[in-house]
């Protein structure tokens, strides 16, 4: 900085006034920094809005049909009839047993015998089968197949609770099917719903683990662009449902 002048050095208020001039001129020094970080800030802030009005009109990310629908925890209305199609090899997807097939391999990273069984389901089985219900003597999903004995019941549980001894009873009834050799009670939910309470099943899924990377060990064999497109919507859910 400069020498104050010798007429303010005597002169107190001379002095104050030298010292008041040179704050006002850091004061504005810091402005014009600061003016010039927040126009850089708003440039790249208008930078970023541009980019995801771009990727919203493209890609359209924040779009969900099951979340628009509110139908995203939902059990029934949702979860186990999507699961329950993906899983026939008769049904809308259109992809044969690809899904099957891959659930049960994923399965046997559980289980070893029912992985063995996926290499004995061919990609376009003969009709009738296979027997994927849905609310059938009140289990959720039930695979079914007589020539290989096998028989799947899977108990779902999104956010209801489970009854008194529900999986108890569900596994009597299972084993009661005595002309099938190979049973197995699968009981599914987010990881955030913990164990079953009420009985013990064969195996316990979650959709965060289990399901999704059933679902993704399809995607690249799936043909159809509308199934891939919907995988890719029901993967966004289940990476909710522990929320």
């Amino acid at each position: 900085m400069n020498s104050l002048d010798l007429s303010d050095r005597q002169n107190p208020l001379g002095e104050i006034r030298e010292l008041l001039k040179r704050v006002d001129k850091l004061k504005e020094g810091h402005a014009s920094e600061r003016l010039s970080t927040i126009g850089a800030i708003l440039e790249e802030s208008a930078n970023v809005e541009q980019r995801r009005l771009v990727r919203a009109r493209e890609g359209a990310p924040q779009h969900n049909l099951f979340r628009l629908l509110g139908i995203e925890r939902s059990e029934v209305g949702l979860h186990s009839r999507l699961l329950a199609d993906l899983l026939d090899p008769y049904g809308s997807h259109g992809q044969g047993a690809l899904f099957l097939q891959r659930f049960f391999q994923m399965l046997g990273r559980h289980d070893r015998e029912i992985g063995d069984l996926a290499g004995a389901i061919p990609d376009t089985p003969p009709r009738w089968e296979w027997a994927i219900g849905r609310e059938r003597e009140r289990i959720d999903i039930s695979i079914r197949n007589r020539r290989l004995g096998i028989l799947i019941f899977i108990e779902n549980k999104i956010d209801a609770g489970e009854r008194e001894k529900q999986l108890e009873d569900y596994r009597k009834l299972l084993e009661g099917h005595t002309s099938y050799r190979c049973h197995r009670l699968i009981y599914l939910s987010p990881k955030s719903k913990g164990p079953p309470m009420t009985g013990s099943p064969h195996l316990h899924l979650t959709y965060e683990d289990d399901i999704r990377a059933w679902l993704l060990s399809c995607l690249s064999e799936v043909r159809a662009s509308r199934i891939r497109e919907t995988l890719a919507q029901y993967l966004d859910i289940i990476s909710d449902l522990s929320r």
